[in-house]
Order: structure tokens, then sequence, then C-alpha cells
């Protein structure tokens, strides 16, 4: 009733008046922890895959010599060749 009264007489306004009184909780909001944790995890490892592919698949690297002979539109005198690791067991 105070802030109607004071309301009207430094507003000058005769059309406000209090609808419901606000209550104050009595038990704080959950802040669910556990659950943005999870979606923070979600999303960075969904960013991390995603940054992932554009790098592998965007990637302004020469892979193989016969890009080079399709750029260079020349021959090629040597390559030096890819040598897979042996086993050591064996």
């Amino acid at each position: 009733n105070e802030f109607l009264v004071k309301v009207n007489t430094t507003l000058n306004l005769k059309n406000i008046r209090i609808i419901e009184e606000a209550i104050p909780p009595t038990k704080p909001i959950p802040k669910k922890i556990f659950i943005k944790f999870c979606m923070v995890i979600l999303a960075s490892s969904l960013f991390g895959i995603f940054f992932a592919f554009l790098v592998e698949n965007y990637s302004l690297k020469l892979k193989d010599y016969s890009e080079i002979m399709a750029i260079l539109e020349s021959p090629i005198l040597g390559v030096i060749p890819k040598f897979e690791p042996e086993d050591k067991l064996s």
C-alpha cells in the first residue's frame, strides 16, 4: 500500500494496483551442475570432431606426387618412397 501511495503522489497515476504479492522462494533453485557439465563435454567433443574433419578435408598440403604432376604439368624426376614400418616382433 505504501508503494501505491508513493507512486500515485510522485507520478500522479491512478490506474496502478497490486494484482498479486511477491512471495520469496523457500529453497534455492537447483543449479543442475551435472547436466550443464555433460552438455559442455558433448558440445566440446562435437566441436573437436567437426574441427578435425575440416582440417583433414580442407588441408592445402600435397598428399601425393600425382598432385604435384598435375600442378606443375611436367614429369617428376624422382620420388622418395614411403616405407612401412617393419614389425619388430618377427
